[in-house]
């Protein structure tokens, strides 16, 4: 059978236990008597591990990312709980990891028709936090909104003088893994590279655990 199906429509998809039957066929189980739930359990783990990795860009797992619009109104929002399984966003799934913070509006200060001042939204690490908390030269200018993640919660820092009241913006994120059923398609999720990607990583973890790599 084939790995990767094109349908009369132009559509293509990769079922995962087909995706199973691959990995178990490459390391000499054809039948999958032996290896059949390490592969699935390795392959999923592979898939999520390949987000880490530079090479990939936001097209490759486009079925995992989301955003969400967000709007302060009359509350100088310092933070906002976004990370875990307290925080549904759609259906069960919660925010693993956020991808960018970006302002709604395209105004850069705001105007008759768009009131609501914007902001440039400027990640930093907590490294970059902690050291303007001891030198003034390093605040957010004008504008500039610094946003960095701290345990579950995303924090913003902005420029002296400013605040974010009546701020509107988007943040985009990563959802929580899906439990993926057997028939399920994955490049519903993922881009056929990366999902190949994942099947070569995969088994080669798997050949390694039982000893034939």
């Amino acid at each position: 059978m084939a790995l990767l199906i094109t349908t009369s429509a132009g559509t293509q998809s990769m079922a995962l236990d087909d995706i199973v039957t691959e990995i178990c066929q490459r390391v000499n189980d054809p039948y999958e008597d032996n290896y059949q739930d390490r592969a699935r359990d390795l392959f999923v783990a592979s898939v999520f591990q390949g987000l880490n990795d530079p090479k990939w860009t936001k097209f490759d797992y486009h079925g995992i990312v989301g955003s969400v619009e967000k709007s302060t109104g009359t509350t100088d929002l310092a933070t906002l709980d976004v990370l875990g399984s307290k925080n549904d966003v759609e259906n069960g799934k919660f925010i693993v990891n956020i991808l960018d913070v970006v302002s709604q509006s395209v105004s850069v200060r705001g105007t008759t028709e768009t009131p609501d001042p914007t902001r440039k939204f400027v990640p930093i690490d907590t490294s970059e936090a902690n050291r303007i908390a001891t030198d003034a030269d390093l605040e957010p200018i004008a504008g500039e909104v610094y946003w960095y993640l701290v345990g579950t919660k995303l924090f913003f820092h902005t420029s002296p003088g400013e605040d974010m009241k009546d701020v509107k913006f988007i943040i985009e994120y990563l959802v929580n893994p899906e439990t993926f059923q057997t028939t399920e398609n994955m490049l519903v999720f993922y881009s056929v590279a990366y999902v190949y990607d994942a099947i070569d990583v995969a088994t080669g973890k798997l050949l390694a655990e039982i000893g034939l790599a």
